[in-house]
């Protein structure tokens, strides 16, 4: 069924000034939450494309913020440490 004949309109991810900083979305299931992994350079840049550029920041609430790397750039540290 097309979007225009349900009455649904499909919804973009949302993107900052400087593009889109979201990776991935996620529906917890069975919860009331979602999760998202976003692209940034800081915690400040991503405090500023939160609080600032989300008209639903007063509804948020976030449980936890973690730094993540990928698991590649990881493992090739892991290897130069042994040489």
């Amino acid at each position: 069924m097309s979007s225009e004949k349900s009455g649904k309109r499909r919804q973009k991810p949302p993107r900052s000034d400087r593009g889109s900083k979201i990776v991935a979305l996620y529906k917890d299931s069975g919860q009331q939450r979602v999760i998202g992994l976003l692209d940034v350079e800081s915690t400040d840049e991503l405090n500023q494309i939160i609080m600032a550029a989300r008209p639903m920041a007063e509804y948020l609430t976030f449980e936890q913020v973690l730094p993540v790397r990928q698991y590649a750039s990881f493992a090739e540290d892991i290897r130069r440490r042994w040489e």
